[in-house]
């Protein structure tokens, strides 16, 4: 079967199936998603209308940006909230909901390339993929907003750190997920030995001298939020510099961590609990 010429070749394989497969992994995430909470793009939820979408709208998206919620940034539910503020506010949560299911198909599709290193079957790299919709967290707050997207980013990104890219088009693609997700998490700060090992598996297999282009987008994003943090947080009156709320902020992170992701994925009856 010949490659599919008209797509990019981040989604060909060694076969024109590749492709195919990798965009039906995507649809297949979205509807998974959407299925698990349809309601989800009819409301707003947590911050996505009380942060995100109103701070678009009052001051755009550029002055928004500047703006940390929960003591640091967040780039792609900045972004999805100004895009929704673009629309009539009565379609504003349908927009916000249809880009958290994009978001979530981006990165389905992101593992499902990156893991052909590990898993040469295409069911095995295919469910890994589609774990992060799965997950029972998702199914629980992180569908219905953005504002914990990017716990599946940092599944992605941990996959892409591990992985490999074959193509300059996966690198790309791969490159710019690891760096939104610094720029919208502090958590990437955790993937610090997954980078580190890529690095060391890459220069051991002599596959090049150079940094990995995955590991210097893991670093950008990395710096990118504690660099804007630091510089933008610094006044006075922020939880930033000196500030108490740095500390408060950094146990709240390893608090929703432990009890939304670990907690609900891998604890029985943990809600109960």
């Amino acid at each position: 079967m010949r490659p599919n010429l008209s797509l990019p070749r981040a989604f060909r394989g060694s076969d024109g199936s590749e492709s195919w497969c990798t965009l039906l992994v995507g649809c297949l995430g979205m509807i998974l998603l959407w299925a698990r909470a349809p309601f989800a793009t009819s409301n707003f939820y947590a911050e996505d209308g009380a942060r995100f979408f109103s701070g678009a709208r009052s001051s755009g998206l550029f002055e928004s940006l500047k703006e940390p919620v929960g003591g640091y940034f967040h780039l792609i539910p900045r972004l999805i909230g100004a895009a929704s503020a673009q629309v009539p506010i009565t379609r504003a949560p349908l927009m916000t909901g249809l880009l958290v299911l994009f978001v979530v198909a981006w990165a389905n599709m992101t593992i499902y390339l990156a893991s052909s290193r590990t898993l040469t079957d295409r069911w095995s790299r295919a469910l890994l993929a589609l774990s992060v919709t799965l997950l029972p967290i998702v199914g629980f707050e992180s569908l219905s907003n953005s504002a914990n997207l990017h716990f599946i980013l940092v599944c992605a990104s941990m996959v892409v750190l591990m992985g490999a890219q074959q193509t300059p088009w996966r690198m790309i693609n791969d490159s710019a997920l690891v760096i939104v997700t610094g720029l919208s998490t502090p958590l990437v700060l955790a993937l610090s030995p997954v980078a580190g090992y890529r690095w060391w598996r890459d220069r051991r297999g002599e596959v090049s001298q150079t940094i990995p282009p995955v590991v210097v987008g893991w670093a950008i994003g990395t710096a990118g939020q504690f660099g804007s943090l630091a510089i933008l947080g610094g006044g006075g009156t922020s939880r930033w510099g000196g500030d108490p709320g740095v500390a408060r902020s950094a146990g709240k992170t390893l608090f929703l961590l432990l009890e939304r992701v670990l907690g609900y994925n891998f604890l029985p009856f943990w809600p109960r609990i």
